[in-house]
């Protein structure tokens, strides 16, 4: 009966974080990379009653710097360029690079920041939208025109970061 006492109040193992830490690493990159396939923009965007959708390969990478090139302008797609962005964060994940939990960082940081361009950039575009000739009731905003994509962008970033962060903390710990 002891025994059984003492062994109750023994330490219990630490949680091995390292397992977790891959599985997130490898997640994020993967629904950034989904993401780029769905809807960033026109969830509710009706102008003159006529509903429209922009998907990460309809918008312009250039629309992260300057909201006048339009939703749907020529140029680049935002969807290459978030491709390019996972690119990095699996070249940190799979490949032997040296500095490879920079790459991961990065990874998981662009996203992050691409979608936050993509909504400061958006939010200027409804506000010139709002104040045109398609100006419905109450007007459009940011919260309701975002598409599923871009919210998962920075999701997937924010995924990649964690496991970043619980990678670091793993090896500090052993």
């Amino acid at each position: 009966m002891a025994e059984s006492k003492a062994g109750a109040d023994a330490p219990s193992e630490p949680l091995n974080l390292a397992p977790i830490a891959a599985i997130l690493v490898i997640a994020g990159p993967v629904l950034v990379a989904i993401s780029s396939f769905l809807e960033w923009a026109g969830r509710n965007y009706k102008p003159a009653d006529d509903p429209q959708t922009f998907g990460g390969f309809e918008v312009p990478a250039k629309f992260l710097i300057d909201s006048k090139s339009n939703l749907d302008g020529s140029g680049l797609p935002l969807g290459i360029l978030v491709l390019v962005v996972v690119a990095i964060a699996l070249v940190g994940v799979l490949a032997p690079v040296p500095r490879a939990r920079l790459w991961i960082w990065v990874g998981g940081a662009l996203p992050v920041v691409l979608v936050g361009l993509y909504v400061i950039q958006l939010n200027d575009f409804m506000d010139r939208v709002n104040k045109g000739p398609f100006r419905g009731p109450g007007g459009f905003g940011v919260r309701n025109t975002i598409g599923f994509g871009a919210v998962l962008c920075g999701f997937g970033g924010a995924v990649t970061l964690t496991g970043a962060a619980l990678g670091w903390f793993a090896g500090r710990r052993s």
